[in-house]
């Protein structure tokens, strides 16, 4: 019996995991709680490592004070898998930064991420919010974005991102 009730137990705490294709998401046990686990929204920042590292990092820095942030290498857990943390990255997410400069539009893995992120957002699970960083060729879905750009203010970026963040929660 203890056991059974443990088990219950845990079913009813458990957290929501984003699901494809045509199943809903399941909500947390709660009359006026949102559904999702955190009040706080999750801002993804995908970015070179190379190239725009201190940027997303500034940037995760300036907006921790009202959102969460996932940023790489700083959210992946020691001993973490990349691919498990970018997963449960952009699953937490509600909104996805993506600093777009001639490198991060050459990286494989950081295509991988916007690729990802605009199937979360057909879905409804996310905002995708391209950061042009400086001038390169945006890729043809891309460019149906309305795109942030960096040199018309950090501060409009940040802004804007927090507005998006606090009205924008996954599922």
């Amino acid at each position: 019996m203890i056991g059974g009730v443990v088990a219950r137990r845990r079913r009813a705490n458990r957290v929501p995991v984003p699901v494809r294709g045509a199943r809903a998401r399941t909500a947390l046990p709660s009359s006026s709680g949102p559904p999702w686990p955190s009040a706080r929204s999750t801002v993804f920042i995908s970015h070179n490592f190379d190239t725009e590292h201190p940027l997303a990092l500034r940037l995760a820095a300036d907006l921790r004070s009202r959102v969460d942030v996932w940023v790489a290498p700083e959210s992946i857990q020691a001993g973490e898998s990349w691919l498990t943390s970018v997963e449960r990255g952009l699953s937490a997410s509600g909104v996805f930064l993506a600093l777009l400069s001639k490198a991060a539009l050459s990286s494989p893995w950081v295509l991988k991420e916007i690729q990802a992120a605009m199937e979360l957002e057909v879905e409804r699970q996310m905002r995708l919010v391209p950061v042009q960083v400086e001038d390169c060729d945006l890729p043809i879905l891309l460019r149906t974005y309305q795109v942030l750009r960096l040199a018309a203010g950090y501060g409009n970026v940040v802004e804007q991102t927090l507005r998006l963040a606090v009205t924008h929660r996954p599922g």
